[in-house]
């Protein structure tokens, strides 16, 4: 994982050199001696998925899911652009 925010670092730092110029690079230790001096900031190890989640996620349950409301959208003759209206009023 440092070495994904070691990379993702120098993408930043190269992005905000205007005009370009040759490409800069981080020191090894980089991310260690960032985080030292941020001790606000901690590394935290991600999580396994919950299997509820990942029961979730399988794709034949969420095809047969969109099947369904297809079916109830047809049935109750709900346009895509009603649900589209609907959509974003909730996430308002």
């Amino acid at each position: 994982m440092p070495h994904m925010i070691h990379r993702a670092a120098e993408i930043i730092l190269n992005a905000a050199i205007t005009p370009p110029l040759m490409p800069q690079f981080l020191g090894r230790d980089w991310v260690s001696r960032w985080l030292k001096q941020h001790p606000n900031l901690h590394k935290t190890k991600q999580k396994a998925k919950d299997s509820d989640r990942i029961d979730a996620q399988k794709i034949g349950d969420i095809s047969q899911w969109f099947a369904a409301l297809r079916g109830v959208m047809y049935d109750r003759r709900i346009s895509h652009a009603i649900c589209a209206i609907l959509t974003r009023l909730a996430s308002v």
